[in-house]
């Protein structure tokens, strides 16, 4: 069976990375932040989360602020 390193990936992957793979669009609003419509599935057809969902790029993790929490690379669906 082979193993994944989860520790290596969220160091080896950039956030900014999965999102663009994904397609989706933030604004930055900062140096390391950035933010707009959460695109987890929590949030589907829901477009009043226009600022609900940011990214700090230092710290390669997201956070929705209405309802779908954070995480980091691997969260991202």
């Amino acid at each position: 069976m082979t193993w994944i390193d989860y520790k290596h990936i969220k160091a080896s992957v950039n956030i900014l990375q999965v999102l663009g793979y994904y397609g989706i669009e933030l604004q930055r609003v900062g140096g390391r932040h950035l933010k707009g419509v959460c695109p987890l599935p929590g949030h589907s057809g829901d477009r009043s989360n226009t600022n609900a969902f940011h990214v700090d790029t230092e710290k390669n993790a997201f956070n929705c602020f209405t309802h779908c929490g954070g995480g980091n690379v691997i969260a991202l669906p």
